[in-house]
């Protein structure tokens, strides 16, 4: 079922209450990559410093976790994270292998999916469900859906709806939501995805009807297959990237960037974060317009850039990666829904 509302919200400007570049005087972030918050914490992946950086909802540093190594529990190149009731998972995309944590920070085990034929591997955001099974948006193959069950090792694979573009496919985020859905964005489709846990395309919406994301969709897929644009492929893979998920509502940032400024170093310092409501339906309920605080800061962040949402504060969390590592800190405004 398609969904696609044809105004947006009235959007509210927000200013960030805090920025941080580093911890200490000596800490600084090496390449912050993916982003996840529980009740209590908040874990940010450093993917160059190999360690999981353990936060307070007020962005107050606690420990880190990991270090660099093969060993267990340790770390090389960790990326993306999820989390379930009690355990945190960690992409160890250097060591092929995912490691898993208590939330409090005790390393519990290791585990290593099954290579499949066709080159199958672990290419994205993930989730876990409460049976222990693994699920990831995988951009190879014709059924880019698979869940791998952790305890039994057998895959599934769904196929999911055909993207604009097969070439430049990528998932920006896959949560699974309270009322037991997966919620697939696909950062360079433009389009937010709702499945059952069987598989089946519950809803969709098509969100080129937002104006930031239809100019910046509509110059990729008239002018990137004319050039060779190499790595920059890669920062524009996150047009719909980073994602959010709390409690019935994803949170999407896109980059708001003039056309003139697209494939440029002169990147917009407006960015546009879209609040969903996912159940019953896919539902655009506020919009808001994150502003940077440096005018020497660049909005755009690179692919692995991360968000997250903390209930606790009614904060939004942002990391601007593109030449320097900041985290920005936005507070939203009381009234934002938070349905359970």
């Amino acid at each position: 079922m398609e969904s696609a509302p044809k105004v947006l919200p009235t959007s509210k400007e927000l200013q960030p209450i805090k920025v941080i570049e580093k911890f200490h005087d000596s800490t600084y972030f090496g390449f912050l990559s993916w982003m996840t918050a529980t009740d209590d914490h908040i874990f940010i992946s450093d993917h160059h410093e190999n360690h999981i950086l353990m936060l307070d909802h007020d962005l107050s540093f606690i420990r880190t976790l990991g270090r660099k190594g093969r060993g267990p529990g340790e770390l090389n190149g960790p990326n993306f994270l999820a989390t379930t009731e009690d355990e945190l998972w960690i992409e160890n995309a250097g060591n092929r292998r995912f490691e898993i944590f208590s939330l409090s920070g005790t390393y519990q085990r290791s585990w290593i999916p099954p290579q499949q034929p066709g080159g199958f591997g672990i290419d994205g955001p993930f989730a876990v469900d409460k049976q222990g099974n693994f699920w990831v948006c995988n951009r190879y193959g014709e059924e880019p859906l698979v869940q791998i069950s952790s305890l039994t090792q057998m895959v599934h694979r769904f196929p999911t709806q055909p993207a604009r573009d097969e070439q430049f496919f990528r998932s920006g985020g896959l949560f699974l939501s309270s009322s037991n859905h997966l919620l697939l964005v696909k950062g360079m489709d433009g389009k937010l995805e709702k499945y059952n846990l069987d598989g089946r395309l519950l809803e969709s919406m098509d969100l080129s009807f937002i104006p930031s994301v239809r100019r910046v969709l509509n110059h990729v897929l008239h002018n990137l297959k004319k050039e060779s644009y190499g790595g920059e492929l890669e920062v524009f893979a996150s047009i719909l990237a980073p994602v959010a998920y709390f409690k019935n509502q994803l949170f999407i940032w896109s980059a708001n960037l003039p056309e003139e400024d697209i494939f440029t170093d002169k990147e917009g310092r407006q960015n546009d974060l879209f609040v969903f409501e996912v159940h019953p339906k896919l539902t655009l309920k506020q919009h808001f317009v994150l502003q940077m605080s440096d005018p020497d800061d660049v909005a755009q962040p690179t692919v692995q850039a991360a968000c997250v949402f903390s209930h606790r504060q009614k904060t939004y969390v942002l990391v601007s990666s593109y030449n320097t590592e900041l985290l920005y800190l936005y507070e939203l405004p009381q009234t934002l829904p938070l349905s359970k």
